[in-house]
C-alpha cells in the first residue's frame, strides 16, 4: 500500500460520494448500492498492474477508447505513455479522461477524472520525486518503464469520481479485515 491515512480517508469519501450521486441507470447497471465495493476495498484490488480502457477525447471532440495499464500510488492512477501517443498528445488539449475495469462479470470500476503528464525531465522537483517514486513501483511489474522509452511519460489521473461494483463484495476485503487475518493467524 502506497496511500497514507488520509490519502485512504480520502479516497473512500470519494468512492461513497460516487457511488451516492451515480445516475439511476448506473446504480442498477453496477447493483447499487449492494454491489458497492468501497474505497478500501478497491485499493486492496488495485495493487500491481491492471489493465483498464481509457477514453479521451480527440482534438475534434471525438471520443477515442483504448486499452492501457495503470498503477495506483497515493489514490491516483498513472498510466505509462509516450509524449508523443495520440492518447497523450489528446490529454495535453482536454485534460478530462474516463477509465473502466471489467473483469468477466466479477468487478466493474468506473473512473472519470482529469490527467496530467508527468516527464521524467520535469523542472518541477515534486513531479520529478513522484515520478521517480512511481516508476520505481511500476518496475516492480514491468521492464519497460517511461525513462528508458523516447519521451517516455505517465499520465496521472486524479479521479474526482470512481464508482466500484463486484457480484460479491465481500470476497474483497478491507484493511480491517486484512489486519483481523493476519492476526488470526500469528
Amino acid at each position: 500500500m502506497h496511500e497514507t491515512a488520509e490519502e485512504i480517508k480520502e479516497f473512500k469519501k470519494m468512492v461513497g460520494i460516487s457511488a451516492r450521486t451515480a445516475s439511476p441507470q448506473l446504480k442498477q447497471e453496477l447493483g447499487l448500492p449492494d454491489k458497492k465495493l468501497n474505497g478500501e476495498q478497491i485499493l486492496r484490488h488495485l495493487q500491481g498492474l491492471h489493465t483498464f480502457t481509457l477514453a479521451v477525447a480527440t482534438s475534434s471532440g471525438s471520443p477515442q477508447i483504448t486499452l492501457a495499464k495503470a498503477i495506483v500510488y497515493r489514490g491516483k492512477f498513472y498510466v505509462p505513455s509516450t509524449t508523443n501517443a495520440l492518447r497523450t498528445r489528446y490529454l495535453m488539449h482536454e485534460s478530462r479522461v474516463s477509465m473502466a475495469k471489467h473483469k468477466d462479470d466479477d468487478i466493474t470500476l468506473i473512473i472519470n477524472g482529469r490527467a496530467t503528464i508527468l516527464k521524467p525531465g520535469s523542472d518541477d522537483a515534486a513531479e520529478l520525486e513522484e515520478f521517480r517514486i512511481v516508476e520505481e513501483i511500476h518496475r516492480m511489474y514491468s521492464n519497460e518503464v517511461p525513462s528508458e522509452t523516447k519521451n517516455g511519460c505517465y499520465i496521472r489521473v486524479t479521479p474526482f469520481t470512481l464508482c466500484g461494483a463486484a457480484q460479491d463484495p465481500k470476497s474483497y476485503p478491507n484493511f480491517a479485515d486484512r489486519r483481523k487475518t493476519s492476526a488470526a493467524t500469528t
